[in-house]
């Protein structure tokens, strides 16, 4: 009974530390922390009430109501938001006439869509390339455990597939940092299009109090 307590084999528990601690792990770890800084910076800044802020709008509205196109131009210039912004690029080119002002805001309209569209594709670059890293972070892993038991010269069925299970964990880790990013990929795509279509009516409404004898007067001004 002593032989063979003495040339039983120990079982050594690994902490789930020591199971995660390989460098694959550790880059999808900076992944999934990009994913989650672009995802809650896209949300909170594509809200409503920052992307469209309603004293902006009220104050242009005033502005035009009252014919002070100076008056807007100078507080476009000191407030920059987004619809500030598309109005600002829209007052510079109105001594082009209507049709340059239109195609100056459109193109501002573009350019803050375009913003946010950026942080959003570095998700569609992290989905990507998450899943590749932890399939090669399993290769690797696999490559080095079948080298260690050549090296040894014996075959233990337990070692071997412990140490696939270990380094199995890369190809979980992947999957599990792109699923979300895809998900919050379209999500944050589709949310980012209906708020910058808000942003198009939201500006239109302002500018369309102006009328293009407005346009005319502000082109007599400069």
């Amino acid at each position: 009974v002593l032989r063979a307590a003495e040339t039983a084999p120990v079982v050594v528990k690994r902490s789930l530390f020591q199971e995660l601690n390989m460098p694959a792990i550790w880059f999808l770890v900076v992944c999934s922390m990009i994913v989650v800084y672009f995802v809650l910076d896209v949300y909170m800044k594509s809200a409503p009430r920052l992307l469209i802020p309603a004293t902006s709008i009220d104050a242009l509205r005033d502005f035009f109501r009252k014919g002070d196109y100076q008056g807007a131009f100078n507080y476009c210039a000191a407030n920059p938001d987004t619809v500030t912004n598309v109005v600002h690029a829209g007052l510079k080119h109105a001594p082009g006439g209507q049709t340059a002002t239109e195609d100056a805001m459109s193109s501002a309209i573009i350019g803050e869509n375009a913003k946010f569209q950026n942080k959003i594709a570095y998700l569609s670059v992290i989905g990507v390339i998450a899943p590749m890293v932890g399939l090669t972070g399993t290769v690797l892993g696999m490559i080095d455990a079948f080298s260690q038991m050549g090296q040894a010269g014996a075959a233990d069925p337990s070692k071997l597939s412990g140490a696939i299970g270990h380094v199995l964990h890369a190809t979980a880790g992947g999957l599990i940092v792109v699923i979300p990013a895809f998900i919050f990929y379209y999500l944050l795509r589709n949310r980012v299009s209906h708020e910058i279509h808000g942003l198009s009516i939201a500006v239109g409404i302002a500018i369309g109090l102006v009328g293009i004898f407005g346009w005319q007067q502000w082109r007599n001004h400069q």
